[in-house]
């Protein structure tokens, strides 16, 4: 579970499942330019443009990650938005596949997003769609009542 934070995903929980190891080192609290990264993708694309573009001011080009091009970027979160999910390889870990969907509030603004992530040559992307969309998008659901209903919203 991860928010959008200056230019950058912050993780604000994480939950390891099964035995297989992935690989990453991403702790709560860690940030990851937003733009860059599959759960980024899925809140940036429900975000209003002036919102969009103040993230993507912010994200600048952060040291240690690859540059994002801002054309191509923009065309990704188009796709998202339609299908309503991000699905990618990793651009951060290699050899992992990532599906996010974002959790919208009542007014359809994204407050988080969720994601899970395997290694691609346990499951592939395609694969992975098919096994863990509908449950993934279930439990964005669920949290985005949940935060409802504890007052939780975006502030602004």
């Amino acid at each position: 579970f991860g928010v959008v934070e200056g230019g950058s995903v912050v993780y604000v929980e994480r939950v390891r499942a099964g035995l297989t190891r992935l690989g990453v080192d991403i702790r709560i609290g860690s940030g990851i330019p937003a733009g860059i990264n599959v759960l980024g993708q899925a809140i940036l694309a429900f975000l209003p443009a002036a919102d969009l573009d103040q993230v993507l001011a912010l994200q600048g080009s952060q040291s240690g990650y690859p540059a994002v091009s801002r054309t191509r970027l923009l065309k990704q979160l188009k796709n998202v938005q339609a299908e309503g999910f991000a699905a990618s390889a990793s651009q951060v870990s290699a050899g992992l596949n990532v599906l996010a969907v974002p959790i919208l509030d009542e007014g359809a603004y994204p407050i988080g997003a969720i994601s899970v992530a395997s290694p691609s040559v346990i499951c592939p992307l395609a694969e992975m769609q098919q096994l863990a969309l509908q449950k993934l998008r279930g439990a964005a659901s669920d949290l985005a009542k949940v935060m409802q209903i504890s007052g939780s919203n975006r502030v602004g």
